[in-house]
């Protein structure tokens, strides 16, 4: 019974939220000087509250792909089970949306308490992009969600709480990572082009066709590992970010993958690749940013 309960919330997509959130606290750990009174566990709270915002927004926009028609039994690599299925009801899956969201809205109402009012502020910039996730989605601006929440939000939120301070310069670091969840949800778009064609709705991927979309999942991996070099250049991160590059095999296969694809079938699970390589990614740029402060405290 608890288990239909859990995997209707699609846990397996958590890294795209935690893992800014952890790099965002790696890096406030690389940079001991400049936020000298650290809150860490306000800073996993907040880590806490996005994940549980990102569950959120699973269910509620599961609940309207499938009552737009975008979820159907025989869509190529399809996720959604749970109300496909017959696992839950349409009704039930949205409840426990909405029950999840005002769970994440609380989490920040005591991270307000505790740390001040623009934590509040940050959380209620991503209320709407949640909610209204779906229908960003249906106009072709599902990519530009997920970067600013992902990509953006996350991080900002999760340092403010930590540190008391609102530093914008986390964007630099993040957006790296933002760039890679993008990729996630435009690899999934480009597969499901026909799918999404058939329920009425226009991705950016339907919107700039199949060649362009291949170029822009190129432009989307590859920017990645560009931002990430060059803020070592900028000396934003330490040379050790460059363990990044131990993730390019992945990068390249999945690339190869996207550009050989001639047909959805064969990108049927290059969302979930993906995924991988954001959590590979991010881990190797955690560690990067970790490791530094280790060694000089330890010399």
């Amino acid at each position: 019974m608890t288990s239909k309960w859990i995997s209707a919330t699609r846990p397996w997509s958590l890294p795209a939220s935690v893992m800014p959130a952890v790099t965002a606290l790696a890096y406030i750990f690389l940079r001991q000087d400049r936020f000298p009174e650290t809150d860490w566990f306000a800073g996993v709270v907040a880590l806490a509250g996005a994940a549980v915002f990102h569950l959120a927004g699973n269910l509620i926009s599961d609940y309207f792909d499938f009552r737009h028609g975008v979820d159907s039994r025989d869509n190529i690599g399809r996720t959604n089970l749970t109300i496909v299925d017959g696992i839950l009801k349409p009704e039930t899956v949205l409840a426990y949306g909405f029950g999840l969201l005002a769970l994440g809205c609380a989490i920040g109402l005591l991270l307000a308490v505790r740390c001040g009012l623009p934590i509040l502020y940050i959380g209620l910039a991503g209320v709407p992009l949640t909610v209204f996730y779906f229908r960003m989605k249906f106009s072709a601006l599902g990519d530009a969600d997920i970067f600013v929440t992902f990509g953006l939000l996350i991080a900002l939120g999760v340092v403010y709480a930590a540190t008391g301070v609102v530093y914008p310069g986390i964007f630099a670091v993040s957006a790296a990572v933002g760039l890679l969840i993008v990729a996630i949800l435009h690899a999934n778009n480009t597969r499901d082009r026909v799918n999404d064609a058939r329920a009425g709705i226009t991705t950016l991927a339907m919107k700039i066709g199949l060649k362009r979309s291949k170029f822009f999942y190129i432009f989307l991996v590859a920017g990645a590992y560009l931002l990430v070099l060059a803020d070592i250049c900028l000396g934003i991160l330490p040379p050790a970010s460059a363990l990044v590059l131990l993730s390019a095999p992945a990068a390249r296969a999945n690339i190869r993958a996207m550009l050989g694809a001639r047909s959805m079938e064969e990108i049927a699970a290059l969302d979930g690749l993906t995924a991988r390589l954001v959590l590979l990614f991010s881990l190797l740029l955690t560690l990067s940013c970790l490791v530094p402060p280790l060694l000089k405290s330890l010399a």
